[in-house]
């Protein structure tokens, strides 16, 4: 038995919407996770880029689960963390140089679970995050294009 205890939450709804989205999270994120690695693979990308694919795929939904766990508003919270999933979007289309099937794939799973969790303005806000995060990435990597889908 572990000695180590998650924080509770006065209500136990909050504790339930932090578990389902956890839940989510790590689903969309391991399938993103699949195609993003395989356009990796092709690129022959650098250990780098594998170590920040793992981390942003089991790391930070464990993080943003955490945060969401100690905040005095775990909504609020969640919401930051579904912008943040937006940002890793844009990062990772970027980084796969606009594939075409994986970028879209990823784009449509990360706007829409902002539709189910705030509607069209928090889509708009996500989209907004996504191609800012993408633009960033551009900037900082060179802007490579290479929208070919292999089988």
């Amino acid at each position: 038995m572990s000695h180590v205890a998650l924080p509770t939450l006065d209500k136990p709804v909050e504790s339930a919407m932090v578990g389902r989205w956890f839940r989510l999270r790590i689903a969309g994120l391991l399938l993103a996770a699949a195609s993003i690695a395989s356009v990796l693979y092709e690129n022959q990308a650098r250990a780098f880029t594998w170590f920040l694919l793992a981390v942003s795929t089991v790391a930070w939904p464990l993080f943003a689960r955490d945060l969401a766990l100690r905040s005095r508003d775990p909504q609020r919270s969640e919401v930051r963390s579904l912008l943040v999933d937006s940002m890793l979007g844009g990062f990772w289309i970027a980084i796969m140089q606009f594939n075409l099937l994986p970028s879209v794939a990823l784009s449509v799973m990360v706007i829409c679970d902002k539709i189910v969790a705030g509607g069209k303005l928090l889509s708009a806000r996500g989209f907004a995050v996504q191609v800012a995060a993408c633009i960033l990435t551009m900037a900082i990597r060179g802007f490579a294009f290479s929208p070919m889908t292999t089988m």
